[in-house]
């Protein structure tokens, strides 16, 4: 019984730790690495800070020049197609 106790007392410790460290590293707080407590929270990550995003990729998807009016054909944005940027063609 004196073990469990023991045991939650250490888990209740160590998750006060980590979110304290957690939440001061959010707030760029740290102790100098030279410091005899920088220890205390070397060995906390925070894997994912306000603003960052995991890689991701989005599908775009393609417009056929066939469908829509010339207006509309005109206003997508990203067109491989070199007649629809409004741009001379020339070829040699």
């Amino acid at each position: 019984m004196m073990q469990q106790l023991t045991a939650n007392k250490r888990l209740d410790f160590e998750i006060a730790r980590l979110k304290n460290c957690g939440d001061l590293m959010l707030k760029g707080i740290q102790f100098h690495p030279k410091s005899p407590y920088y220890k205390i929270c070397a060995d906390v990550v925070v894997n994912n800070p306000p603003g960052h995003t995991h890689p991701h990729v989005h599908a775009i998807p393609s417009v056929s020049s066939s469908s829509g009016t010339q207006h509309e054909e005109h206003e997508q944005h990203g067109s491989s197609d070199a007649a629809l940027l409004g741009a001379p063609l020339t070829t040699k």
